[in-house]
């Protein structure tokens, strides 16, 4: 017998939006280290990619959900060092850093 239920339809469905929008997030992050307007929003945005993603995985869409954490966690790591300047090219966009 087969002990793990099927997710519904429109459940995996609402999973992927999630995920969706937990990739649009984790690009915010990204794009947060390299604009000093945009640094504040580093942090909120990687955690909320987290938190989509990981709705996105109870929700049904596990791989989908697996890679939006994964990429919002690497994005907002990104985001951080590229605006401290740890990243190589990438002058440092918070004034303290310098």
């Amino acid at each position: 017998m087969d002990t793990q239920q099927k997710k519904p339809p429109l459940g995996r469905f609402v999973g992927r939006l999630f995920a969706g929008g937990a990739v649009l997030a984790a690009a915010a992050a990204a794009l947060g280290g390299l604009d000093a307007r945009l640094m504040e929003a580093t942090v909120s945005a990687g955690l909320a990619g987290i938190v989509l993603g990981a709705s996105g995985y109870l929700f049904g869409a596990e791989r989908s959900g697996i890679a939006a954490v994964a990429l919002s966690a690497a994005a907002m790591f990104f985001g951080l060092a590229a605006s401290q300047g740890l990243v190589p090219g990438l002058y440092p966009a918070d004034p303290l850093a310098r």
